[in-house]
Order: structure tokens, then C-alpha cells, then sequence
């Protein structure tokens, strides 16, 4: 499951557009428009992605020991949290220093899912 955002047109809610009744229904001799496919083209949210991990990648200072250990400090309290109060996943990049793609969109999937369903934690 991936989520993007539809930006609205200004001043307008999704009620006066037309989103929720049966208007927007395509028919069988109706294509259905690219603006209201159900699935994003396969590759864009892997592109995406990878333009986000280049952005973040570009080369920034060395954090000092302090901030290191602050950042590390982080990581650890989320991580050794129960894992049903844990919100969020971790992935690495493979010894090559390649970002596992696929796979963190899968997770950002499933994070999302579970933010969606009744009951959740915010």
C-alpha cells in the first residue's frame, strides 16, 4: 500500500469536486482517466524514492561524538521498545552501500496500513 498526496484545488473540498458520489464512475465505453487510476505507474514511487535517498545522501558535515551519540540514543530507546508499541520499521543498505528499494517501500506500506486501521496509535 503506498499513499501520495492529491493536492485540491483551492477553495474547493473533495464534496465540490465530486469525489464520493457516482459521477466519476467510468462505464465500459469510458477510459478510465490516468488522474483516477487505482495503482500509480509501477517505477514512480521507486524513482521517487531514489531521487529522496540521492537528496538525503548528498555529502553534509560530520556530526560530532555528541550528536552522534544523541542520534544513536534515539535508535536504540525506539528500538528496544516492545514491538507492538513499536511504530516504524528500519532498513540498511546492502554491503555495496545500494538501498534495498523494493523493500522499503513495502515497509512504508505496511507502516501506513497499520496507521489506517481502526484503533490505531497515534
Amino acid at each position: 500500500m503506498a499513499i501520495e498526496a492529491v493536492p485540491e484545488e483551492e477553495g474547493r473540498g473533495n464534496r465540490e469536486q465530486g469525489l464520493g458520489t457516482n459521477d466519476n464512475v467510468a462505464t465500459a465505453n469510458q477510459p478510465v482517466p490516468e488522474t483516477m487510476a487505482a495503482k500509480p505507474v509501477r517505477g514512480l514511487l521507486e524513482s521517487r524514492l531514489e531521487g529522496v535517498l540521492a537528496a538525503l545522501s548528498a555529502p553534509v558535515e560530520t556530526p560530532s561524538a555528541t550528536e552522534r551519540q544523541g542520534h544513536l540514543a534515539l535508535l536504540k530507546r525506539w528500538y528496544y521498545r516492545p514491538e507492538v508499541r513499536r511504530v516504524g520499521e528500519i532498513c540498511f543498505p546492502d554491503a555495496n552501500g545500494h538501498w534495498p528499494l523494493k523493500s522499503m517501500l513495502r515497509s512504508a506500506g505496511r507502516v501506513a496500513a497499520r496507521m489506517l486501521t481502526p484503533g490505531n496509535r497515534t
